[in-house]
């Protein structure tokens, strides 16, 4: 008879993504994140600041619930962007954090502290703050 064997296969990971990885943004489009992703859905983040940083914007996780971010849930379908990605983020000075929505959790990429002379987005939507087309591919 047959050996019966066990294989573990790792969930991919969920993201929630707040700039310029979110649709019609420049690296959604260059990194070809909608080919190694699958969407799943728009989303807020309760306790969380968005913050200007000129072509893309960064998050700071707070303890006031009326500070929300607007942004998209994907989950990987290759870990090895996934990777990239993490790399991408860690590069440019993010620090992974895990973020529970709607009893799920999901990886953000935020800073630390704000950043000094930042302006804060009030809305939580780089979407509504990039209006104009900056940072955005039609």
């Amino acid at each position: 008879m047959g050996e019966s064997k066990t294989i573990c296969v790792r969930d991919m990971g969920r993201i929630f993504v707040y700039g310029s990885l979110r649709k019609g943004h420049y690296n959604h489009n260059y990194l070809n994140f909608n080919l190694r992703t699958k969407y799943l859905r728009t989303a807020k983040l309760k306790n969380a600041r968005m913050y200007n940083l000129g072509s893309y914007p960064c998050v700071v996780l707070t303890n006031t619930p009326s500070d929300t971010v607007v942004g998209e849930l994907y989950e990987f379908l290759d870990s090895e962007f996934e990777k990239l990605i993490r790399k991408m983020e860690q590069t440019a000075g993010y620090v992974e954090k895990t973020v529970r929505i709607d009893r799920e959790d999901y990886i953000i990429y935020v800073f630390e502290e704000a950043p000094k002379d930042a302006d804060i987005i009030r809305s939580g939507d780089w979407n509504l703050e990039n209006s104009s087309g900056g940072g955005t591919i039609s």
